[in-house]
């Protein structure tokens, strides 16, 4: 089935479309319901999925799936008792099952301020998923015991890049990176504007430093929808070197009509994908108008938090440190080719600034795409849509400073990269 092919690669929209469509076809299975549920889930699109994954729960009342998935969506919503009331209700289909939902309740108790008794939940297991060795690490973390979290990211990442099959090819992201620098440096005219539709944003930077947080603070204006993570770049990419640039513009916003970008009344909408880096050349000679905005952060703290984290953007380059490292040092040179050739990004926003000046630099920032500054996005954190990406519940918060300078507790761990990162320290005034 198309649908369960589309989830496999982690290509939400397609996948709740052909579930939608199945569901047409052959009714509403729960397995159906299940499947169009998690996609809605993972795109942000939340009562949506509620309504899927109650029918089926409904549908099988044994079924442990649609619960758990229940579970994220409340915790995500920060209805935290109404998740916790589920986890009681799914622990025993679990037990019945030889399994248990004890991740499920780490995280929701770590969100609940609890993180003594989410460790406590899985600090002594021997048996823990990749992904529940990241979540423990992340634990380990928040109560200082620095050597057993980097401990648990090491590991948890191999078993996820055993499971998934997942490596790093550096040599043929560097060939890519070959080819893309060389078209920088020889595009030709650029595709004009399309009228009366709104217009991308594009938001790009290195997984972990900020892209989110921009993507919230803009999409908290009145006249900017957020896009998420578009896979539309990299798209683009495998398209015929002799496509024409109105060609790209055209495909891409055709994408962004079916995605329901275009329909929304707004002037804009956000593209924060982090790959966007690494096709930008593509975006800027099919928008050479629109903004778009490189976010900057320490590479080291950005490092540890790729970490501490499961994604798969960057051509697989999270699994292990030196991969992580190499190729932010690769899209960091690429950036400054951009640059070099007039395709570059058209500002630059540093994480720990916008941190330290929160109102000012979101002046600055909207000064730049044009759009007068709303107050509503100093309090981007009260909006009613959650993100999808992994950083929800961090822009659930209001703006703070904690994660600053946390790669201060890996420095040992962090060493042996910092020769390779060294030319993006100083570029973003990293010394």
């Amino acid at each position: 089935m198309l649908a369960g092919l589309y989830t496999d690669g982690e290509h939400w929209f397609e996948a709740s479309e052909h579930f939608e469509l199945a569901i047409e076809l052959a009714g509403s299975h729960p397995q159906l319901l299940i499947g169009r549920g998690q996609a809605l889930l993972r795109l942000g699109k939340l009562e949506e999925a509620r309504a899927s994954l109650e029918r089926a729960a409904e549908g099988n009342p044994g079924a442990l799936e649609p619960i758990v998935y229940l579970v994220e969506l409340h915790e995500r919503l920060g209805r935290f008792d109404e998740a916790m009331e589920l986890l009681d209700r799914a622990e025993p289909i679990a037990r019945g099952q030889g399994t248990d939902v004890d991740l499920q309740r780490s995280v929701l108790l770590a969100r609940m301020g609890q993180p003594e008794r989410a460790l406590r939940l899985l600090q002594d297991r021997k048996d823990l998923s990749g992904a529940a060795r990241l979540q423990r690490g992340r634990f380990y973390d928040s109560v200082g015991r620095f050597g057993d979290a980097w401990k648990d990211w090491i590991e948890g990442k191999a078993q996820l890049a055993e499971r998934h099959r997942r490596s790093y090819d550096a040599s043929e992201v560097a060939k890519q990176a070959k080819r893309l620098a060389a078209f920088s440096r020889s595009a030709g005219p650029s595709a004009s504007l399309r009228a009366h539709v709104p217009q991308p944003i594009f938001i790009v930077g290195f997984p972990r430093s900020g892209t989110t947080l921009v993507e919230q603070i803009l999409a908290s204006h009145s006249a900017i929808a957020a896009g998420g993570e578009l896979p539309f770049g990299a798209e683009l990419s495998e398209l015929d070197a002799a496509t024409q640039p109105t060609e790209l513009r055209d495909l891409y916003l055709d994408r962004a009509q079916a995605y329901g970008l275009l329909d929304g009344g707004v002037r804009y909408f956000t593209d924060k994908m982090p790959d966007n880096s690494f096709w930008l050349p593509l975006s800027r000679v099919a928008f050479p108008e629109s903004p778009v905005i490189l976010m900057r952060r320490n590479p080291l703290d950005v490092l540890t938090s790729v970490m501490a984290h499961d994604m798969t953007h960057g051509f697989n380059c999270g699994y292990r440190l030196e991969d992580a490292a190499s190729h932010l040092a690769l899209v960091d040179n690429l950036l400054q080719r951009y640059a070099e050739a007039g395709v570059g990004p058209t500002y630059e926003l540093c994480y720990e600034s916008l941190v330290a000046d929160q109102a000012g630099e979101t002046e600055r920032l909207m000064a730049a795409i044009v759009v007068p500054f709303e107050r509503a996005q100093l309090h981007f954190h009260e909006r009613a849509a959650v993100s999808a990406t992994p950083s929800y519940a961090q822009v659930q918060e209001p703006l703070n400073d904690r994660s600053i300078g946390r790669w201060r507790n890996y420095q040992t761990e962090l060493e042996p990269v910092r020769p390779v990162i060294a030319k993006a320290m100083e570029r973003g005034g990293y010394g």
